[in-house]
């Protein structure tokens, strides 16, 4: 499909290293042999010369997605397409305009750079200036990823001259450590310390130093911002690494070294906190972690909670870690400087909210003691720019499950956030939106007993009864849309569920339905097939009464045939208002469901054989003819 040529590109160039080695080959011989389609009727006028030239750049376009992956035959090819007068950029686009500068373009193709030694490929791309317009010809990015190629040919061996990269430009710098972090993923054995040490240089410069006076490239590209979120995507792959279960990297050799570079990474310069404060319309809705873990800050913070993690995991004893954050100080210190006041940040906090299960399995009376700090969600009250606890709150809620203990912990931000619900307008998208997600955790919690409707000053009861109808209604279809498909539910759950929907629907869901016809509330429970039959056609008929057709109405319908023959008038009565109602064309969705309740009733004797012949005569008479098979002559 055309519309996604770029899409599919970018994709199969990042996560080619992740399919297996045979199906990489798969692919490639999918390059190799996919146009044998131009040798069809559609090219029969066209010469063999042309044919030629279309296979030949077909292939070239896909084999460039993955050229550091490629043998040497594939990449003698793609350097002769390339003197030819093939692009790199345009395998990546339908369509590309070069009025500004295209930066994959290198000076130095990579069969040129893969005869140079190491030694002699970094002295050579270091001392390259790009001639002419800014705007024209090979760049300094185009150069990074042809070295960044080059070292992804030999990196177990070129992991030992990491040194060779102290005091060259950040492109470069970024393009060897990322090679690095690639090789840890596709479990190639790197000399680590040997790229430690580089990271340590890398840390101790000035994080806005210009690394090329002489070019003009973006910030982020030429200072060392970009490379110090390389190195925490580095320090994370290292820590993440495991050989059957047990980790790569043991903490004798590496601790020292990698907390070293935490410290300092870990205070790299953060986001505009006001800025992004004031780009949201209120703090409170937002959901902070996209924008924190594609923050130098923010991935600096992860990296340093996966650097928790591995040590935690090879000094835990009984699946505990003796001493918590004592026989972790280098973490518990990162930590603490991140939630100084004077050093608060959106990226972080977001972070360590992400991770709060962690941290509560390490210590629980480290994050006792620090919780209040984290979510402090009143400071907003006084400054608008105070926006960190909710960062905190809004990832907690968006990102970690419900669990009773950190509940316990949090009780205070739960009394204070539905407080807020009232004064919220929230966004359409439910996945987003950190105040349905509060009527997720208090759902998942009252499901499993750990609150009810009367504890901690009805709580839930205020939630429902507060603030915006779709949060509340949100929360109600959640139930049913989490318990669908599940058939062990017990049934302590279940009638906990009927106690709640008995008191919302007489204090507030009747309202509810009666002022917002298109609201998802019961439908879902109903279609979940979780609830006794009875009790459930008797809430579906109070329902439709007043919404005829509510939804979501396709499952609604679907359920219904499955339990039709329970209660038969009623189910037929519910169908018949659905059916009735229906002025765009649902009753095609609906048309085996329908024909089945149908087909029962009218072998019924009585008033429920007589609805079904005059709904069946309604179906002929709207166009739905198929139904006149269900009558006998």
């Amino acid at each position: 499909d055309r519309r996604f040529v770029h899409e599919y590109a970018m994709l199969v160039k990042h996560r080619f290293s992740i399919l297996s080695p045979e199906d990489r080959q798969t692919w490639l011989e999918w390059a190799d042999t996919g146009m044998e389609r131009f040798t069809t009727e559609e090219f029969d006028d066209e010469d063999s010369d042309l044919k030629e030239r279309r296979r030949n750049w077909w292939r070239f376009r896909k084999l460039v997605w993955v050229q550091e992956h490629l043998d040497s035959e594939r990449r003698i090819f793609i350097d002769q397409m390339i003197e030819t007068g093939a692009d790199r950029e345009y395998a990546f686009f339908n369509s590309l305009s070069k009025m500004s500068r295209v930066h994959d373009e290198s000076p130095i193709n990579d069969g040129e750079m893969s005869s140079l030694p190491f030694k002699d490929a970094v002295e050579r791309i270091a001392q390259w200036k790009p001639e002419g317009a800014r705007f024209h010809g090979p760049s300094v990015q185009g150069l990074a990823s042809t070295f960044g190629s080059y070292v992804a040919a030999n990196v177990e061996s070129f992991s030992r001259g990491a040194q060779e990269l102290i005091d060259r430009p950040a492109p470069f710098v970024r393009a060897f450590i990322g090679r690095m972090t690639q090789a840890i993923k596709d479990n190639k054995r790197i000399d680590v310390l040997a790229v430690l040490k580089l990271c340590e240089w890398v840390v101790s410069r000035p994080v806005d130093e210009k690394t090329r006076p002489d070019d003009g490239e973006e910030r982020g590209e030429n200072d060392w911002r970009w490379t110090l979120e390389t190195i925490s995507e580095f320090i994370e792959a290292i820590c993440k690494a495991d050989d059957n279960g047990s980790p790569r990297y043991k903490l004798i050799a590496f601790r020292d070294q990698i907390g070293s570079i935490l410290t300092l990474l870990t205070r790299a310069p953060s986001a505009s906190i006001k800025s992004k404060a004031k780009e949201e319309s209120d703090p409170r809705i937002s959901d902070y972690l996209s924008f924190a873990i594609n923050s130098t800050r923010g991935k600096a913070t992860e990296a340093a909670l996966e650097f928790a993690a591995w040590i935690a995991n090879q000094i835990k004893e009984d699946k505990t870690v003796p001493g918590g954050m004592h026989s972790l100080a280098e973490v518990k210190s990162m930590l603490a400087w991140q939630i100084d006041p004077a050093n608060r940040s959106i990226e972080a906090f977001s972070i360590i909210a992400s991770r709060l299960g962690l941290l509560y399995w390490i210590d629980k009376d480290w994050v006792r003691e620090n919780i209040d700090s984290i979510f402090d969600l009143k400071a907003l009250e006084q400054n608008r720019d105070e926006a960190w606890g909710w960062a905190a709150w809004n990832t907690f809620l968006v990102w970690v499950r419900p669990h009773i203990e950190l509940f316990n912990l949090l009780r205070s931000q739960f009394n204070y956030a539905v407080e807020q619900v009232s004064s919220v307008n929230p966004a359409a998208n439910a996945r987003e939106q950190p105040f349905y997600r509060l009527g997720e955790h208090l759902m998942v919690l009252y499901a499993r007993g750990n609150i009810t409707l009367e504890s901690d000053n009805r709580l839930l009861q205020r939630f429902l009864s507060a603030g915006d109808v779709q949060i509340r209604s949100h929360a109600i279809a959640f139930v049913g849309r989490s318990l669908r498909g599940d058939d062990s539910v017990p049934p302590n759950i279940v009638e906990r569920f009927m106690k709640l929907w008995d008191w919302y629907w007489a204090a507030i869901g009747r309202k509810d339905v009666q002022e917002h016809k298109k609201l998802e509330t019961f439908a879902t429970w109903f279609a979940c097939g979780i609830f006794p039959t009875e009790w459930a056609l008797r809430q579906l008929d109070q329902i439709t009464r007043i919404v005829a057709i509510p939804e979501p109405d396709d499952g609604i319908m679907e359920q219904l045939a499955k339990i039709a023959k329970s209660n038969l008038p009623l189910a037929t009565a519910i169908l018949d208002r659905m059916i009735r109602a229906d002025t765009f064309g649902q009753i095609y969705q609906w048309e085996e469901a329908a024909k089945s309740i149908l087909a029962i009733a009218v072998e019924a004797a009585g008033t429920v054989q007589d609805m079904a012949v005059q709904l069946i005569d309604e179906l002929g008479r709207r166009g739905y003819l198929k139904f006149g098979a269900l009558l006998k002559p």
